[in-house]
C-alpha cells in the first residue's frame, strides 16, 4: 500500500515549445506547504548529475520591499 501511495507523489514537467511547467500532484501540496498565493523564484543549477531546478519561495514581497526603504 505504501509503494502505490509513492507512484501517485510524481512530479511532471511539461513542455510546450520555449516553455515548461511542473506539475505537483495534490498529495504533496502539503509537504512542500504550497499556497495559492506563493511565488517561487526559479533557478537552474548545473550540478555533477546534471541540472537541477531550484525553487526559492518568496514571501511577501510587498513586506520585503517596504524594509528596504
Amino acid at each position: 500500500m505504501v509503494q502505490e501511495e509513492e507512484k501517485t507523489r510524481e512530479v511532471s514537467i511539461v513542455k510546450e515549445k520555449d516553455q515548461f511547467a511542473i506539475r505537483i500532484p495534490k498529495n504533496m501540496e502539503e509537504i512542500f506547504d504550497i499556497q495559492k498565493k506563493d511565488k517561487f523564484l526559479w533557478q537552474i543549477l548545473e550540478t555533477q548529475e546534471g541540472l537541477m531546478l531550484s525553487g526559492s519561495l518568496l514571501k511577501n514581497m510587498e513586506d520585503g520591499e517596504k524594509n528596504t526603504k
